[in-house]
């Protein structure tokens, strides 16, 4: 019967681990659940892809952790970087080759007009001077899909602002 109990014992212990794990799992993706709101439209905006090279948009907090255990640098140990990315303070997204878009190259935080700072593994920047080229042309993409993108807000709220006007007017 000791082992009976041993195993009764083992199987509620790795219950317990799992429903606990699940717990960990569902706090990250309601902490961070602005990246995951975010990602087709930081996909339109961050998203890119010329000269045989690649911005990738992750999808979750999930995916930037699992970044940066790819490439052994801060970016998925830290928490800041998914707090200012769910918050749109900063953005993450991942520099890759377009032949290979699964493995990790560069990873990149940046805002709306300059990168902040571009890491390959072990924080190391190989290739620094033909990165930063390609980072420079993909940053004028992005400058533009913001000003393209602040434009339709703009226009959006002056249609709701008429809207309003010419519901007033008919009251």
């Amino acid at each position: 019967k000791w082992r009976q109990r041993h195993d009764v014992y083992l199987e509620e212990l790795n219950r317990q681990q799992e429903e606990k794990q699940k717990e960990v799992q569902d706090a990250i993706k309601e902490k961070w659940k602005g990246i995951k709101r975010d990602y087709d439209r930081n996909t339109k905006l961050f998203g890119w892809k010329k000269n045989g090279y690649c911005i990738i948009v992750p999808k979750s907090a999930a995916e930037i952790n699992k970044e940066g255990r790819l490439q052994h640098h801060c970016v998925g140990a830290q928490n800041d970087y998914k707090n200012r990315m769910a918050t749109r303070q900063s953005y993450i997204v991942f520099l890759r080759k377009a032949e290979n878009p699964e493995k990790p190259y560069y990873t990149i935080e940046c805002n709306t007009s300059r990168v902040i700072q571009f890491y390959a593994a072990y924080d190391r920047q190989p290739d620094k001077e033909k990165v930063k080229k390609i980072l420079d042309s993909w940053m004028k993409q992005v400058k533009k899909n913001f000003a393209k993108e602040k434009k339709m807000e703009e226009a959006c709220a002056m249609s709701h602002k008429e809207h309003i006007r010419q519901l007033v007017a008919a009251v």
